[in-house]
C-alpha cells in the first residue's frame, strides 16, 4: 500500500480496509473491476506453526476481530437494531 500512496504501483485490496484513503485522494481506484464479496480470507503459517502461542494467539484475536466486525456489519443491516455497546 505504502508503494501505491507513492505513485510507486498498484495494489490489490478490499476497499473497505482502505476506505479512508480512498476518500481522502491519496489512493485511487484506476478501473472499475471488483472481485467478488463471496471470496474468503486465509490464514496460513508452516506446518505445526498454529500450536506455537505467538500464532496462536494472532489466530484467536483474527478470529475475534472478524467476529466482531460481522456482528456490527449484520446489525447495522438489519432495521430496528441498535448499538448495545455504549
Amino acid at each position: 500500500m505504502r508503494a501505491a500512496m507513492g505513485g510507486l504501483g498498484v495494489a490489490i485490496a478490499d476497499l473497505h480496509f482502505f476506505s479512508e484513503e480512498l476518500v481522502s485522494g491519496r489512493l485511487v481506484v484506476p478501473f472499475e473491476l471488483a472481485v467478488s464479496k463471496n471470496t474468503g480470507y486465509y490464514l496460513v503459517c508452516r506446518r505445526g506453526g498454529f500450536a506455537e502461542p505467538q500464532i496462536a494467539a494472532f489466530r484467536d484475536w483474527l478470529l475475534a476481530e472478524s467476529l466482531t466486525v460481522a456482528e456490527a456489519a449484520a446489525a447495522a443491516a438489519t432495521p430496528g437494531t441498535t448499538d448495545r455497546t455504549t
